[in-house]
């Protein structure tokens, strides 16, 4: 979808934005997993049909740790 603009920005500029990108693609599915895990745990429903479900169940997510997350008080 994007790699038409890829020869108007210069290849730095073009690798630093898809690195971001990507993390940001990586993280928005944790949080919507971890979501739908908390949520369908919380009402008891299940997923629509042809709904994605979440990778891990609501314990995997309970147990992740980041320490070095901004705004973390450590």
């Amino acid at each position: 979808m994007t790699e038409p603009l890829r020869p108007l920005v210069d290849a730095e500029r073009w690798d630093k934005t898809a690195t971001y990108l990507a993390v940001q693609e990586r993280e928005a599915r944790w949080w919507r997993d971890a979501s739908l895990a908390y949520w369908m745990s919380v009402n008891d429903h299940s997923l629509p049909a042809g709904a994605a479900p979440p990778e891990h169940d609501l314990a995997w997510y309970k147990a992740q740790h980041f320490p070095y997350a901004p705004g973390h008080p450590e």
